[in-house]
């Protein structure tokens, strides 16, 4: 073990000094500009914040949740609801932010806690899942890492249950091609760290901060872990010698199985962790701005005997969210909202109906709903598409059929070596022929891999929204 950095060598940043209570929002922000003091080059920043008043199950569109059902937003915060120990890692990656291929620092903090705290032990953590994927692989796979550590899994930066800084390795292949209930907690191994400093106990509100930045051909990084009510350091932890892949694509928050979960079968349903003001920034972050999903997910309409009829879907959507989104199309290049559809709160879609649709071209379409981003009042977001005109007896007509959609196989890896979604490859092949209508057959769902268990959920799933569905936009969808 090496001895301690002083503040001139640390090669991230220097001791914070301690900030007096404060409350809320404003404390972890505050703590975050302490605890992230260092020099590090300007980049793009992302600032994720609650409102008071959500209550919902979809976090918002720059998130992708595994599973959905498995977290929300309330309160303020960000609460993993699943913590059981049959499944382990939920994470809630970030879409519309993440780490490039280049040479660059960064930094990232959040405030957390056990939603229900327990028995302390080691098999549980919270925290941040860093470096998943990569510039090589479709960031939409790797939205979708969780549950078993395997290829381009990334690095899980996090506190464990006993309050100690833990860093532990989420890209070695164990041979898991589904959801394994019963994954050792060696399968994610421990990364030593250099040197570590522990000044005090942390109670149930902490704040972790990370700092990474190049150390020659690989990458040094400080963690650190503050009392998220008094601001005081609780320990720290320097790492040195960071293979550059764990440094490069999605970053995530982790919340591994529940404090409660050392009970075992009596814990069950014992939830996760909660996280509150995420913020990351610096000269390695890109900002994705194209990447946001939600709060329309998709839309598919038919056009029959002069009636439009479209179904909108969106994320699940809670009490205090509006309850209705409107159909505009474009004429003469202005917008004009034609229907209101009030948002079914089962199915999180909105349905549209036009009488007497006689368009003798292709018209443009959206659908607008207003939604609050971070702690701003709502403001509107739209899916376009367009609606064709319907070929005439002269035309050819031509029809894509899609059947049995299965997402992955393979070998377990976070990668295109083991997922066929986002189905790139069926997606340009519909685009090529340019169907008027497309036709879903069935067996969308499989039970099998990971598909069995983010599939059931309140939305349609993800690979007809967020993969096929990109297709079918602008066609006439059966």
């Amino acid at each position: 073990m090496s001895q301690s950095p002083s503040a001139s060598s640390d090669p991230v940043s220097s001791r914070p000094p301690r900030v007096g209570p404060l409350k809320g929002n404003g404390l972890l922000l505050v703590l975050a500009s302490v605890a992230l003091s260092g020099c590090v080059e300007p980049g793009p920043q992302f600032i994720g914040l609650v409102t008071e008043d959500a209550d919902r199950i979809w976090v918002g569109p720059d998130y992708y949740a595994n599973r959905l059902q498995d977290w929300r937003a309330r309160d303020g915060r960000i609460e993993s609801i699943e913590g059981s120990r049959a499944k382990p890692m939920r994470t809630l990656h970030l879409l519309t932010y993440a780490l490039s291929d280049d040479d660059g620092a960064f930094r990232m903090s959040v405030g957390m806690g056990a939603v229900e705290p327990g028995p302390r032990h080691e098999d549980t953590w919270s925290g941040f899942l860093i470096g998943v994927g990569g510039g090589d692989v479709d960031f939409r796979i790797s939205a979708l890492s969780h549950h078993w550590p395997s290829t381009d899994g990334g690095l899980i930066v996090a506190v464990d249950g006993t309050g100690q800084i833990v860093v532990r390795d989420n890209s070695e292949n164990h041979g898991y091609t589904g959801p394994n209930p019963n994954i050792p907690l060696e399968h994610w191994p421990l990364i030593e760290a250099d040197q570590t400093e522990v000044s005090g106990e942390v109670g149930n509100d902490m704040f972790l901060a990370v700092q990474a930045e190049p150390d020659g051909d690989t990458y040094s990084m400080i963690v650190t872990l503050l009392d998220g009510v008094t601001g005081n350091e609780r320990a720290r932890a320097w790492y040195s010698g960071i293979d550059p892949e764990h440094m490069t694509g999605n970053v995530a928050l982790v919340s591994h199985r529940s404090p409660a979960a050392a009970d075992g079968a009596a814990a069950e349903d014992a939830p996760g962790y909660w996280f509150a003001s995420w913020t990351l920034d610096g000269a390695k972050v890109r900002r994705h701005g194209d990447r946001a999903f939600g709060p329309v997910m998709g839309a598919m309409y038919t056009l029959s005997r002069g009636t439009m009829k479209m179904t909108a879907q969106l994320g699940p959507l809670g009490p205090t969210d509006a309850p209705e989104a409107h159909l505009e199309l474009q004429r003469d290049g202005v917008w004009q909202r034609v229907a209101s559809a009030e948002i079914q709160p089962l199915s999180a879609t909105a349905h549209f109906r036009l009488e007497g649709w006689d368009a003798p071209e292709d018209v443009p379409y959206r659908v607008a709903y207003s939604f609050p981003i971070g702690l701003r009042e709502p403001t509107p977001h739209y899916f376009e598409g367009t609606i064709r005109q319907i070929p005439d007896d002269t035309e050819e007509f031509v029809l894509a059929g899609l059947n049995c959609h299965h997402i992955s196989g393979a070998d377990g890896q976070w990668n295109g070596s083991h997922f066929w979604y986002p189905n790139n490859e069926t997606v340009a092949g519909v685009a090529h022929h340019d169907p008027d209508m497309i036709f879903f057959a069935g067996d969308q769902i499989y039970e099998g891999g990971l598909e069995g268990v983010v599939a059931i959920r309140p939305t349609s799933p993800p690979w007809t929204t967020w993969g096929t569905g990109s297709a079918s936009c602008g066609r006439s969808v059966i």
